[in-house]
């Protein structure tokens, strides 16, 4: 099976952000980016898979200038990054969008992403990019396993945690 995992850099939350002269946008002159914290978990997550014969396979993805988010997740146990080149600040439709070709042309079984990004928060890239490809969703997952070719997962709703199913091939945040 072939995990696909999306990731994204975000600047590091422990520094001082400065705003730029437009007051619209952070100043990105010293700023120290870091991998999003919400994507690491979705790629240990994958390297777990993997680890335990469940996976053959965990390519990791990112838009822009982020290849450094891919080293920390080769080295976090991707076994191939992929980067598009593309311009930064994307709004989520346009993240989805990207992400849709790499998964039409990598084929996974699975793709996972971080709930939400820690710099923006919105939450939606999943969601738009398992409805771009026609795929079946779990968001906001607090515990996954496979069997076969079927997920289930517990999803974090507004009253509570139940537990849901899907068939391969599917997103999950």
């Amino acid at each position: 099976m072939r995990v696909l995992v999306a990731l994204k850099r975000v600047p590091d939350p422990a520094q001082r952000i400065h705003l730029a002269h437009d007051q619209r946008a952070i100043d990105p002159s010293g700023v120290r980016w870091i991998l999003n914290p919400y994507d690491e978990v979705a790629l240990e997550q994958a390297v777990r898979w993997k680890e335990s014969g469940v996976a053959t396979d965990v390519v990791a993805v990112t838009i822009g200038a982020s290849a450094d988010v891919l080293r920390t997740a080769l080295a976090l146990g991707a076994d191939r990054a992929v980067l598009v080149k593309s311009a930064e600040g994307q709004s989520p439709l346009g993240t989805a969008s990207t992400l849709r070709v790499v998964v039409e042309d990598e084929k996974p079984d699975l793709v996972l992403l971080g709930t939400q990004s820690s710099d923006r928060n919105s939450a939606q890239t999943g969601a738009m990019l398992a409805g771009l490809l026609g795929w079946p969703q779990v968001t906001r997952a607090v515990r996954t396993e496979i069997a076969g070719r079927v997920l289930r997962a517990d999803h974090v709703g507004d009253d509570g945690v139940e537990t849901l199913e899907a068939d391969l091939p599917c997103v999950v945040t």
